[in-house]
């Protein structure tokens, strides 16, 4: 499925399942903007101006069974996340907001809402193991494919996305990053 077919799929799934900010009823959240064609790089370049510069992060190892491109259950994400032998960067892309009423314990905020967006997972290294997840699972898709196909090899999502992560009554960190 190329990209645009699986925008196009996104934007439908977007106007049925929405993501909102903060406590409202849902409303269509926008996918990110996706960059001109990848830009993708290995060495640690500077980050663009007014972009945080995400290379500081903690060293995240990759590990050839955790996170190749696919999305994982709550459950399973948990269990991921809770396993002392990796090292996982967490990446909720919700709002601040939405962020700061509860996400997974330990995540980073990065609201694909941001322009920067794109420019702030531009500047990650390839290398690491990333969880990324929103709302209810339908943007992060959309982010999880063009991570792919920017070089990134240990990316996953969760299905449905932090509503399913309360709803299996899992851990829940409250407050702003």
């Amino acid at each position: 499925m190329s990209l645009m077919t699986t925008g196009a799929v996104c934007a439908v799934l977007l106007s049925v399942t929405g993501c909102a900010g903060g406590e409202p009823e849902p409303t269509a959240c926008p996918l990110p903007t996706l960059p001109p064609e990848s830009t993708a790089s290995t060495d640690s370049a500077a980050a663009p101006t007014g972009v945080a510069d995400n290379s500081q992060q903690p060293v995240v190892q990759a590990d050839e069974g955790a996170c190749s491109g696919g999305t994982l259950s709550p459950s399973q994400a948990h269990d991921l996340l809770g396993d002392a032998t990796l090292t996982v960067m967490t990446i909720d892309i919700r709002t601040g907001a939405e962020y700061a009423n509860g996400h997974v314990p330990g995540a980073i905020n990065m609201s694909s809402n941001d322009p920067a967006f794109w420019d702030r997972v531009r500047v990650l290294p390839r290398v690491g193991t990333y969880f990324i997840y929103c709302r209810s699972g339908s943007t992060t898709r959309a982010v999880l494919a063009h991570m792919v196909k920017d070089g990134f090899t240990h990316v996953c999502q969760m299905g449905g996305g932090f509503n399913g992560w309360e709803r299996e009554g899992l851990p829940v960190e409250k407050g702003a990053a």
